[in-house]
């Protein structure tokens, strides 16, 4: 069922004369968008930009957060550094914007949309290795980031797939010192033990940096009466290194890694309730080679080919034999070729340009081709930022992708920014986002012998079904075997517009409206019955089955009373954030359903033999929405900062409210007869304080108000594992 799409042959031959000609069309472009820096000690100095705070990932070129046109943020290093966090979910916990879906590790939820539809990136490149849509942000240790940016509603107009719901980027440090090493390392409540060094050094046209990290846990249990722990004993090792050489003439050349390994010992049960032992063992790593050089004043391109690797093991023994019950093996592998240029047009104009080409592959037990696929794809983009005044800002940017596996996209976003006087801003947005079919929704062909269900993926159907043919095993193909076909992208239409406002230093405020259209929804649905074989001898694959939309309003007022005036010299500065969201999930399929009088209260198949046309419908009323959202939502931040003390406290509070996690009454969607899970209040706190300037002791509580809520009413399998104090220290040696 593989089309070998002609359009990507265009895309191919677009980027080959890309990087043949260089663009020299472009080449009369007046004023540089970007001026190199006088230091001849800063490695990267032909991307540098006197601007605080700058982001990248909203437009690819470095732009003050106050000049883009679509929502963005910032978390810096000095808030990651107040906060004490260590992992990337538990920083990301703490913002207002960011639900969590816990089911297959730690997953972030933008604007009510899934994991899945938001593309995670480190130093501006994607990662792999998600389990069933969601990259476990546990995976990812912020000890040596920079920054985090996040932008939120589509941005596939830039990064294609998987940025459906938006971005965020993690940006690792580059080398500042000409010679220097840290440490530090933190202690905490269940032997949880955080260590890290750092070293960089800067000499002449060579710069790199080295940076360390080591995280264990042994682990929580907070429901004796399940089997294995709540959370597991684990170990995790994270490498970073940056190396970068000014080549001189206008030209440098950077190359990076990052490598983490973790190992999870943990016990759980079968569907016999035997107890077995098991062992999840993955690696990651990702190498990138970029080659960046100025033409002239006006015209700069880098070219950058990256890859990255995720291999994960599972095994799992019986506890009294030993022997093995279950075992998993993927790895997974994208590599991307990419060239991008920026030239400064005529009035105000920077255009950014590129394309490049993407292969993807995957092996393992699951797959049924030989256990390995691969496939490719190439895409080319522009984007023009345009200042006509000084009051307005535009952004147009397209990007068409070609694959070899499902239909092109093309993919178009348009944003406005306008500042009619200094400190008040209005944004609106309005783009296309898409996420293509996933390897396992194509390819996979999985059984659980115990159930006795198969999953195959669409491209595999034909095959997969052809065997059970000849093997006997099927006992009845159901009506929706019939309506099968291609998978194609799921896409969305969004549209974001707000307001912010910091009119007075003391008072800052922010508000955005949301809404996103996401069409196409992939789901698995059963086509067949099988002869035997398990309690559920049933087929399922995947189709584009449904529609569903988000929308809500995202708030922050950040107060900052001290500043400006004296108090603030001799006090310490002041300052207190709150934010609030709320949020709309719901599926337009299952409104159709209910107007039409075909959902029920309780489980009522018209195709069942026992069903009863007299039983009591859903109401349009009785409908919540999607499962696992919280209509609302909040976080409070208050951190006072005294320099001459060397003293940063910081209080940070997370509100989520009562949402849907188990469809209780069993109709297949959340409405207002099942139980909601009850929502919480969660509370951190750190304090830091400056010991003879070269040292920083840390002292924290996590959990603060020992919440323990449950992920399902009446369940004693609580979210956060009780009240963790920790203690660190960190220390520049030289």
């Amino acid at each position: 069922m593989i089309r070998r799409d002609p359009r990507l042959a265009c895309v191919t031959t677009a980027l080959a004369v890309l990087l043949s000609l260089g663009l020299p069309a472009l080449a009369w472009g007046q004023a540089p968008a970007v001026a190199p820096s006088d230091s001849a000690a800063q490695a990267d100095s032909l991307w540098s930009i006197d601007m605080n705070p700058v982001v990248v990932t909203a437009t690819k070129t470095r732009t003050s957060l106050n000049d883009v046109t679509v929502p963005a943020s910032v978390i810096t290093n000095e808030d990651i550094e107040a906060r004490g966090s260590l992992r990337l979910s538990e920083l990301l916990r703490e913002e207002t914007t960011f639900q969590f879906d816990y089911s297959h590790g730690t997953g972030v939820q933008v604007q009510g949309l899934d994991p899945e539809y938001t593309l995670l990136l480190v130093d501006g490149e994607p990662m792999v290795g998600r389990t069933a849509g969601t990259l476990d942000l546990d995976r990812i240790s912020v000890s040596n980031v920079e920054r985090v940016e996040v932008v939120r509603g589509p941005s596939s107009s830039l990064y294609g797939s998987e940025a459906l719901a938006g971005v965020i980027n993690v940006i690792t440090g580059e080398p500042q010192q000409s010679r220097s090493l840290s440490v530090s390392g933190r202690l905490g409540r269940y032997t949880t033990a955080d260590l890290n060094a750092t070293g960089e050094f800067v000499e002449g046209p060579l710069s790199g940096s080295v940076s360390a990290n080591f995280y264990r846990t042994d682990g929580y249990d907070l429901n004796e009466d399940a089997i294995g722990q709540t959370t597991p004993k684990q170990d995790d090792y994270t490498v970073t290194s940056d190396l970068a050489y000014d080549l001189g003439a206008a030209t440098t050349l950077d190359v990076n890694g990052r490598l983490n390994v973790k190992q999870t010992d943990y016990r759980t049960a079968n569907r016999q309730q035997q107890t077995l032992n098991g062992e999840r063992d993955q690696t990651d790593w990702n190498v990138e080679t970029t080659l960046r050089h100025e033409f002239r004043p006006g015209l700069r391109g880098q070219t950058t080919l990256y890859g990255s690797w995720f291999n994960f093991d599972r095994t799992e023994t019986l506890q009294q034999s030993g022997e093995v019950d279950d075992e998993l093996s993927t790895d997974q592998f994208y590599g991307k070729a990419e060239t991008e240029w920026n030239v400064t047009l005529p009035h105000d104009n920077l255009v950014t340009a590129g394309g490049g080409l993407i292969t993807e592959s995957i092996s393992g037990v699951n797959l049924l081709r030989n256990g390995t696929e691969r496939r490719k794809s190439g895409f080319v983009f522009v984007q023009d930022e345009f200042s006509p005044t000084d009051w307005l800002q535009l952004t147009a940017s397209a990007r068409f992708d070609a694959n070899e596996d499902y239909e092109s996209e093309l993919s178009p976003k348009g944003g406005v920014l306008v500042e009619p006087v200094d400190g008040l801003r209005l944004r609106a947005s309005v783009g296309t986002g898409f996420k293509a079919p996933t390897f396992r929704e194509l390819y996979y062909d999985f059984t659980n012998n115990s159930a006795g269900y198969t999953v195959i993926g669409a491209d595999q159907l034909n095959s997969g079904v052809d065997r059970l043919r000849e093997n006997g095993r099927i006992a009845r193909e159901l009506d929706r075997f019939a309506d099968i076909e291609e998978l194609e992208p799921e896409n969305s239409l969004s549209f974001n517009g707000g307001v912010e406002t910091d009119l007075l230093p003391q008072l800052s405020t922010s508000v955005n409206l949301f809404h996103n259209d996401v069409e196409n929804l992939i789901d698995s649905q059963l086509i067949l019955q099988k002869t035997g074989g398990g309690p559920f001898p049933f087929v399922f694959t995947y189709f584009n089955v449904g529609e569903a939309f988000t929308q809500g309003l995202e708030s922050e007022v950040t107060l900052r009373p001290l500043r400006g005036t004296d108090l603030e010299t001799s006090l310490g500065r002041v300052e207190l954030t709150a934010g609030y969201q709320y949020l709309e999930a719901k599926s337009r399929d299952d409104i159709d359903d209910i107007k039409a009088g075909e959902l029920f209260r309780v489980p009522n198949d018209p195709q069942s033999p026992n069903f009863d046309p007299n039983a009591p419908t859903l109401q349009e009323g009785d409908y919540i929405g999607l499962f696992n959202r919280s209509k609302h939502s909040g976080s409070l931040k208050l951190r006072y900062q005294h320099d001459p003390l060397g003293l940063t406290v910081t209080l940070r509070g997370t509100y989520r409210g009562d949402y849907g996690f188990a469809d209780t009454n069993q109709n297949g969607v959340f409405d207002e007869f099942d139980d909601e899970a009850d929502g919480y209040t969660f509370w951190n706190t750190t304090v830091r304080k400056t010991l003879l300037d070269r040292a920083t002791l840390t002292l924290g509580v996590e959990n603060l108000t020992d919440a323990s809520p449950e992920y399902t009413p009446g369940s004693p399998v609580p979210v956060f594992g009780g009240r963790e104090f920790y203690a660190g220290l960190s220390m520049q040696l030289y």
